[in-house]
């Protein structure tokens, strides 16, 4: 597990981190469907449950940095939210990688030119000999625990079900509670069936 200094980071997305932690949150981005398949809704309820992605945008009728409204900020959770997709499903081939950086650092400029302060921070850490990333943004805390958890992008075991999930560890193979009792039952039947077929035998 690695630690990030949060102190840039809105109270209310260091609220959310707390409460659900960054790799679920990030995955619960990837759920996101598209518009068309009912993604304003669970954008909107992506918004209400961690709040924006980043907590200003520029307005560009003014020339100011403003807070986002709840539309722009679920407009912003559809978007990022299909590119999100798009890495769990990578192959990742040199192309797809190459593109996947393409899209972070656009990300990462996009969100430089709108927050105050400039580029996301570096910190030094001459203990371990590491610089380490500051983020300043909810969104910058998820890519950075995508790029962390990068080999452990998987879909929920229960077929049913297909929800994007970051694996914890070897055994971290459902999404939820209900999957993994679902799963253990239908395993745990499949177990009875073969055995009244031995002893028919």
């Amino acid at each position: 597990m690695f630690k990030l200094n949060l102190d840039y980071v809105s109270d209310e997305a260091r609220r959310a981190l707390a409460q659900y932690g960054a790799a679920e949150i990030a995955a619960s981005l990837a759920d996101v469907p598209d518009e068309d398949a009912g993604g304003r809704q669970e954008a909107e309820k992506f918004v209400r449950m961690y709040g924006p992605l980043t907590p200003l945008d520029i307005d560009t009728s003014i020339g100011m940095l403003t807070p986002w409204t709840d539309d722009k900020a679920a407009d912003q959770v559809l978007r990022v939210a299909g590119f999100f997709r798009s890495i769990w499903k990578a192959k990742k081939t040199r192309e797809q990688i190459d593109g996947i950086n393409a899209n972070l650092n656009l990300i990462f400029n996009w969100i430089r030119d709108r927050k105050p302060g400039g580029e996301a921070l570096m910190r030094a850490d001459f203990d371990t000999g590491e610089f380490l990333p500051v983020p300043r943004t909810l969104l910058e805390v998820l890519i950075i625990e995508l790029m962390h958890s990068r080999n452990r992008l998987i879909y929920c075991g229960r077929p049913e079900c297909g929800r994007h999930l970051i694996q914890q560890s070897s055994r971290h193979k459902y999404c939820s509670a209900f999957c993994s009792e679902d799963m253990r039952a239908r395993k745990l039947q499949a177990w009875h069936k073969q055995q009244r077929k031995k002893a028919r035998k």
